[in-house]
This record gives structure tokens, sequence and C-alpha cells, in this order.
């Protein structure tokens, strides 16, 4: 009877957990679906027993109670209450609930049995309903921030009045919702995100971060824009700087060497003014969206023809240096030829006229010139030294 009395009341109170357990409002509330709709039916199933199993647990209980009641119980009630704590008196049917004790069933328990059959059963659909709990906790911690971030980016984008920006995030949000939110038991089986699920989830934190750079870009352009503006203009300025540049290292390069071959000279910035003055109307429009682009691009391709000003004026600059150092070579050479003793040589004398007519000409054939000074260094290394010459080599 102690025993049986405990057990009644370890078992009352597991009920009471199980049927305020946190997993029930998912389960009953929301629209469940795969392995999760699955346990919600077995559960409530379960329960349904469990709640039949202990009203009959108790009913036998209180037989017994009664039977013991008196001080001094007849030889009949205690021949009756034995039957009742040790006999097989408890039938069950084939679904495991308790049946009238003639029923025909191959199921038959002791009232200890069956007590301890239904408390760990009761264990057991606790353990179920946490599995799910667990699950749950386990997508809603990653799913709900995501889920909270897009609200607010939906908010955004419409003061913004870019309502597309956030599109690709709600798509996954919206497959989330499909695939992961209703069986959070497929989606993190024992509270480990399943690979597909967390491929999704990665997926949306990708989306809702570039939304985020994408929107903060427009508000950037937005509050920012008169600063964005005037320091634009001032790299515009320097383009238009870098492009005068080039055409008076062009100008010199025309009047010093013949035929240079260089592209024509960069004139950007004039487009680029034009589209910084046009950017003026979007913002008049409140298109934040375009304007943000737009100054993205005017600010890149600004860049580029002040890199490309700057490229072209050392190109034209290199060629002058290429002409003065073969300059310098002509003269190391000539030197070279006196000091071996070859200074009256009248055909290294022939070309190195040459050489030096084509060097001091303007404007300066560079290709001749240069064929010019390789023809008079491989005549000096192909003459013989004098023997004034060997001597100064030998020195």
């Amino acid at each position: 009877m102690t025993g049986l009395s405990a057990a009644h009341e370890r078992i009352a109170a597991a009920m009471y957990t199980v049927d305020s357990h946190p997993a029930w409002p998912l389960l009953r509330g929301g629209t469940v679906a795969g392995r999760t709709l699955r346990r919600r039916d077995e559960a409530q199933g379960e329960l349904d027993r469990l709640w039949t199993c202990f009203a009959a647990l108790g009913e036998q209980l209180e037989r017994a109670r009664a039977l013991r009641a008196g001080r001094w119980p007849s030889e009949a009630q205690l021949t009756d209450l034995t039957t009742l704590l040790t006999a097989e008196v408890v039938a069950l049917d084939d679904r495991g609930r308790p049946v009238e004790a003639g029923a025909t069933t191959s199921t038959r328990l002791t009232l200890a049995d069956f007590a301890a059959g239904v408390e760990s059963a009761t264990a057991a659909l606790t353990a179920q309903l946490s599995e799910v709990d667990r699950s749950w906790a386990t997508l809603a911690g990653e799913y709900v921030p995501g889920s909270a971030e897009l609200d607010a980016l939906v908010a955004l984008g419409a003061e913004l009045g870019e309502p597309t920006a956030v599109a690709p995030a709600r798509a996954v949000v919206e497959e989330i919702e499909r695939l992961d939110m209703p069986d959070p038991l497929t989606a993190a089986p024992s509270g480990v995100l399943a690979p597909a699920t967390r491929a999704r989830l990665d997926d949306l934190r990708a989306k809702l971060s570039g939304a985020r750079r994408e929107l903060d870009g427009v508000v950037a352009a937005r509050d920012g824009y008169a600063e964005r503006r005037r320091v634009l203009a001032e790299l515009i300025d320097r383009v238009a700087a870098g492009e005068a540049a080039t055409g008076t290292a062009y100008a010199r390069v025309a009047e010093k060497i013949a035929d240079a071959g260089l592209p024509a000279v960069p004139g950007a910035t004039g487009d680029l003014r034009a589209r910084l003055e046009g950017l003026e109307e979007l913002r008049s429009a409140g298109l934040w969206r375009r304007l943000a682009a737009g100054l993205s691009t005017v600010e890149t391709d600004a860049k580029a023809a002040l890199a490309r000003a700057a490229e072209l004026t050392a190109q034209a600059d290199g060629l002058l240096a290429r002409r003065d150092e073969l300059r310098g070579r002509l003269d190391a050479l000539r030197a070279k030829a006196v000091g071996r003793g070859m200074a009256e040589d009248a055909e290294l004398a022939r070309i190195h006229g040459r050489a030096l007519d084509l060097l001091f000409t303007a404007p300066c054939d560079l290709r001749a010139a240069t064929r010019a000074v390789h023809a008079y260094a491989e005549a000096v290394a192909g003459r013989p030294a004098s023997a004034r010459g060997r001597e100064e080599d030998d020195r």
C-alpha cells in the first residue's frame, strides 16, 4: 500500500509535468509537419492513454484503501485486499489501455507492475516532448534573429522606397518557414541542425548581410550626399589636372620624338562632370538606390581615369627618358672607343655620327636611334684595341 501510494504520487507529479510541458503549445498551436506531426499525434495518444491508466490506478488504490480502512478488517476483506495487491488484476487491451477485468486479453498485470509501467511510460513521454522542445529551441535560436533582422530591413527598405532590396532574403525566409519551421525534429534532430537546414540558415544570413550593405549604402548616399558630391568634384578636378599633364607631356614628346605611337590624349573629365551633375536629378526625385549606384560608378570611373592619365603621362615621359638614356650610352661608348685607341677609326666615326645625328635631331626617330646606338656598340666591341688601348685595358 505504501509503495503504491508513493508511485501514485510520483505519477501524479510526472503527469502534471507532461501536461504542462512547453512543447505542447508548439505541437498543438502551430502548423506542424513530418516527424514533428507524427510525434504530436503519438504524444497526444500516449497522453490520453496515460491519463486513463492514471485514473484506473487511482481507482484500484482507492479500493485497496477502502478494504484497509477498518481497524480490524475481516478475513474476507484481507483476502480481497491480498488479491488486489498481489494478483494480476489489471487487464490491458492491445493499445495498453485498462479494460474490464473480465475482458478477453492476453495482458494482465499486478498493480505494482502496472504502476511501474505507467511511471516508465510517463518518463518516456516527457523525454519525447523534451526532444521536440530542444529541437525547436535550436531552430528558433538560429532563425528568429534572422527573421527579426528581415523585419527591420523591410521597414528600412519601405522608408527608402527600395522594397526589392530584401526580396532575396525574404525568399529564403519563406523557404525556411515552409521546410524547416513546421518540422523541428527533422530540421534540428536532438538539438543539432541538419545540413540542409544549416545551409538555408547560412544562405539567409548571407542574403541579409547583402541587403544590409545595400540599404546602408543607400542611407549613406541619402544622408551623406553633399559631402560625397564635394569629394567627387575634387577627384574630378584631379582627373582634369592629370589629363592636362598628359596633354603637356604629349606636346613635349610630339616636339622631340618622331612617330611616338602614343594613344589619344584622354578626355574623361567632361563626361565625369556631366554625370556628377546628372545625379542631382536622382537626389531631387528621392531615388536613393540609383543615387548610391551612380555615386559609386562615378567614383570608380574617376579613379580609373586618374590612373590612366598618370599611366599615359609616365609613358610619354618614358620616351624622352629613353632618348636621354641612349644619348648617355652613346657618350659612354664613344669614351670607351677613344680609350681603346679607336679615335681615328673612320668607320667607327661614321657609325657614331649616324647615331649622334639621330639622337640630336628633333623630332628624334627613337627606333632608328636605338638601332644606330646598338650598331655602334657592336662595332666598338668588334674592333681590336690598339697597343695603347690594350695598355689602358690592362691598367
